[in-house]
């Protein structure tokens, strides 16, 4: 399944949101630990996961509780970078 056929709560829009590894090393260990939160999270690129938060009634929500599970994971993989990235940056390529 597609991420982009995700959307916030009732609303028919699409919640992805993106997120920027500085270590693609540590790519994998990021992408498991946001599953086990209940994410889904793919890899769009080798430094960055694309993520839904299927929990989040919309993408302001998703984008709080993903920072959170960033920065809880942070802590157990210190100096390694991982933060939400806008549409713009990610279709960039970044």
């Amino acid at each position: 399944m597609r991420l982009s056929a995700f959307v916030c709560g009732n609303k028919r829009r699409a919640c992805g949101l993106h997120v920027f590894l500085s270590d693609h090393a540590a790519l994998r260990g990021l992408q498991e630990f946001l599953r086990r939160a209940d994410c889904v999270a793919e890899q769009a690129r080798a430094h960055e996961l694309d993520v839904y938060v299927p929990s989040a009634p919309n993408e302001r929500q998703a984008r709080r509780e993903l920072e959170i599970y960033l920065t809880v994971w942070q802590v157990s993989n210190p100096g390694i970078e991982a933060y939400v990235i806008d549409g713009k940056e990610h279709s960039a390529g970044r």
